[in-house]
């Protein structure tokens, strides 16, 4: 059972997050906490697994808090905030995920998932492998995974297989997906969901509900007025990055309103930690 606390100054966000929890049975809600000093309390007295954390909390910070927790191992962390200009100092600080506020379903589902992989890693770890500290648990990675290097698309009457790293970008299209490789289009019979977990994140980033792109496929990434960004692909098309998503494309800090050039956009992208409904290709 995972034991887990609610650190938030406001009493809805915390019962958002726990009737959330309720749905899933091998998780429990050991204590919450409004503050600072209050999480640091809860977190000596019940020893939580797992804490769904609150950035901008009265007295301690988000940071501050992870800064003076005296439990060994740590506990895993979600950070959980309306505020998206933390998110390079959330994944400096090791934590599973960050959702934004409102919580998206999709990313609420998937920052249990990697809370759990991250939770069971690190106690196959610590009963399976000699000599590694309560200090280095914490940092250890998950194993790899195999990714798919083809996938098959219908190409009118027959199919074709196409190489992953061919593929330009892809977009959801109810129960189906629109797969782009080198200005052509194929069908696939597969939710985005499904095929984002068979691409690799090394390679592959989720930018918004419906759209998958191709990392090397990125030409220029153009800042807009409202704080979403645009990304010109090698196929032509302009594609959305939408808020929620961009963190894990560009780093938090110094996005200007200018034109990322692809050079540039190498050097920034952050590893996927961690993966709006509607068409974005125009």
């Amino acid at each position: 059972m995972i034991r887990a606390l609610i650190v938030d100054d406001v009493e809805l966000a915390r019962e958002n997050i726990r009737i959330r929890l309720q749905e899933h049975e091998d998780i429990t809600v050991v204590g919450e906490a409004a503050s600072g000093r209050d999480a640091l309390a809860a977190i000596s007295k019940f020893t939580p697994d797992l804490i769904f954390l609150d950035i901008r909390v009265p007295g301690l910070n988000g940071f501050k808090i992870l800064e003076n927790i005296r439990q060994s191992p740590r506990p895993a962390v979600i950070f959980v905030t309306a505020h998206d200009e933390y998110a390079v100092k959330a994944f400096v600080a090791k934590a599973e995920h960050y959702l934004l506020k409102p919580i998206d379903d999709d990313q609420f589902a998937d920052a249990l998932k990697r809370a759990r992989q991250s939770l069971s890693l690190r106690a196959h770890i610590r009963q399976n492998v000699p000599h590694v500290s309560d200090q280095e648990v914490p940092h250890a990675t998950l194993p790899a995974q195999d990714y798919l290097d083809r996938i098959a698309v219908k190409d009118g009457e027959n199919y074709r297989m196409l190489k992953a790293g061919s593929i330009d970008w892809v977009e959801a299209d109810g129960n189906y997906v629109r797969v782009h490789s080198k200005e052509q289009s194929y069908t696939v019979r597969m939710v985005l969901k499904d095929i984002e977990e068979k691409l690799s994140p090394r390679q592959f980033a989720r930018i918004s509900k419906s759209t998958l792109i191709n990392l090397d496929s990125v030409v220029e990434i153009k800042k807009l007025w409202h704080g979403d960004f645009e990304i010109l692909l090698t196929d032509r098309a302009h594609v959305r990055l939408s808020r929620r998503f961009r963190s894990r494309v560009l780093p938090a800090q110094g996005l200007s309103a200018r034109t990322y050039p692809v050079e540039e956009f190498h050097n920034c992208v952050l590893p996927t930690v961690a993966r709006e409904q509607s068409r974005n290709r125009r």
